[in-house]
């Protein structure tokens, strides 16, 4: 599930030039150095970035969000004030935000969603003009049910009030282009592995004015100018918000991962997409049994259903024994589970790694696991 690329990056730097960073004045540090700034400078360039400093290496999408929530959050939010999200959101970014309401008195608020999956954004609009929202925190596509969300349209309308605006791109960034320029959001986070690259790293990249806004997350090495006992000043972005030793491998093979992608080129991504999108739906329909949850056009990278006759987990463990690894369960969002009405679903996820072949063996394991269990 990795690009070769990525592995040998992670290789080249455990065999070849294992070292901290910012620290040495020897060769090994230097290229370790050079390689990991180089990797931000891939991110800042594969995100559509001005400036390769706004690029903060965090340890996924919900260490980023933690990052915003904690510390521009707790110094922007006060009792009555609102954090909008959609009602499909990942625990990610939700329980951050529950956390810092509890703390500050302010109050979230939840924009609702149709059976298929579709937000309702005059309802979000209507939120949005009592006046009462700083903060719209909202994924870009849903890990549960693939669903593309209007993020750009609620951006641009939060941005027109003032209000903070945060975006969770996790799921968008293997399927199609990011510019968060052109996006105009204030925040913009995503995972490493979502992009085949390792996992423990992802990236939050913000505005320098919000980064440079910001109290440090955490302290510790490397994100101080100068340290006393009579108190401690701090580095500029990013390096405030990079306490410690980084996960420097991490970061390494991210770039590789971003170069990699890049090579790719968006264009073959989506016809990939679709071509593995529509035979996941031939081969389900074919199936009786079992019926989709989240049904909204333009969906991306996953396909889910409930069966009311088998049980999600159930059915995933008889196509465990076919070597066909499907999620099951509630996929960190039980809000949306609840708004649904279902415990959980069984999710088919794909990627560039999948062929039609995948899916031929995935709707025969699938058939004859509806036989035995239902």
């Amino acid at each position: 599930q990795k690009p070769k690329a990525v592995l040998d990056a992670l290789m080249g730097y455990y065999t070849r030039y294992t070292s901290n960073i910012h620290r040495g004045l020897y060769e090994l540090s230097e290229h370790a150095t050079e390689s990991y700034e180089a990797a931000r400078t891939k991110v800042a360039r594969f995100l559509g970035a001005a400036d390769p400093d706004e690029v903060v290496f965090v340890r996924g999408a919900t260490e980023g969000i933690n990052l915003i929530a904690s510390s521009w959050g707790r110094f922007h939010l006060k009792p009555g004030d609102e954090v909008l999200m959609s009602q499909l959101e990942h625990h990610a970014n939700i329980v951050p935000w529950q956390m810092l309401c509890a703390a500050t008195g302010a109050k979230l608020r939840v924009i609702p969603m149709d059976d298929a999956g579709n937000t309702d954004v005059d309802a979000a609009l209507e939120i949005m003009n009592r006046g009462r929202v700083k903060v719209l925190s909202m994924m870009w596509v849903s890990n549960a049910l693939g669903v593309r969300l209007p993020v750009e349209g609620l951006v641009r309308e939060a941005r027109k009030r003032g209000i903070f605006t945060l975006v969770d791109g996790a799921q968008a960034v293997s399927h199609f282009p990011v510019n968060v320029a052109a996006l105009d959001c204030d925040a913009f986070v995503f995972s490493g592995h979502k992009l085949y690259g390792p996992t423990g790293i992802g990236v939050l990249w913000a505005r320098s004015s919000v980064l440079n806004a910001m109290p440090p997350y955490q302290g510790g090495g490397d994100m101080i100018r100068k340290v006393s006992f009579d108190g401690s000043t701090f580095a500029a972005p990013p390096a405030r918000f990079e306490a410690g030793t980084p996960h420097i491998a991490g970061a390494i093979g991210l770039g590789a991962a971003v170069d990699w992608l890049t090579g790719v080129g968006f264009d073959r991504v989506r016809e990939i997409d679709a071509a593995l999108y529509e035979h996941c739906l031939r081969v389900l329909s074919d199936i009786p049994g079992i019926r989709r949850i989240g049904t909204s056009d333009g969906q991306l990278g996953a396909v889910s259903f409930f069966s009311d006759v088998a049980h999600p987990s159930d059915i995933a463990s008889v196509l465990s024994v076919d070597r066909i690894a499907v999620r099951t369960g509630h996929h960190c969002a039980q809000p949306l589970m609840d708004r649904l009405g279902i415990p959980g679903t069984v999710r088919i996820s794909m990627a560039l790694y999948n062929s039609r072949a995948d899916l031929d063996r995935l709707g025969k394991s699938l058939a004859n696991a509806m036989r035995m269990l239902g």
